[in-house]
């Protein structure tokens, strides 16, 4: 059973990034299938993975307003998988809105539809959002958590 788990603080630099990156790693090299998933505009999770976030083409912003697929934009790496971000995703909050107000398929889930079937292959899915409570937020608690 996947377990999916979050770390939310509204205040920045209180060590959620890197306290889910080492438990993530961890428990990789328990023998776990784990998944990262930075759910941040500044994309420090990706960078603390050592890529750089605006080289990429796909990130979970691409996922989560149904443009990918998370097995197009997943990168493996040695320890665990990451849906890598960039700053494409503080444009999720104006198209999260824009789109629940025309009742689109977002307002009906759509980023758990992404998500649910492609993270039970993994034991443990962490999110990394960014510090404060956003509509993007408010989306990730309410579809996926």
């Amino acid at each position: 059973m996947t377990r999916i788990i979050t770390n939310i603080n509204r205040k920045g630099g209180v060590a959620k990034t890197c306290s889910i990156l080492n438990i993530g790693a961890a428990l990789s090299m328990l023998g776990k299938k784990v998944l990262l998933i930075d759910f941040d505009d500044s994309g420090d999770l990706t960078v603390q993975c050592g890529i750089e976030p605006e080289s990429l083409e796909k990130t979970i912003y691409q996922v989560t307003i149904g443009q990918a697929r998370p097995e197009d934009v997943v990168i493996h790496l040695p320890k665990f998988d990451l849906l890598p971000a960039n700053e494409d995703l503080a444009g999720a909050i104006q198209d999260f809105t824009m789109l629940y107000l025309r009742k689109s398929v977002l307002g009906e889930g759509i980023l758990r539809q992404q998500l649910l079937g492609f993270v039970e292959q993994y034991d443990y899915v962490f999110f990394d959002p960014g510090p404060s409570l956003s509509r993007l937020l408010e989306t990730l608690v309410n579809q996926v958590l």
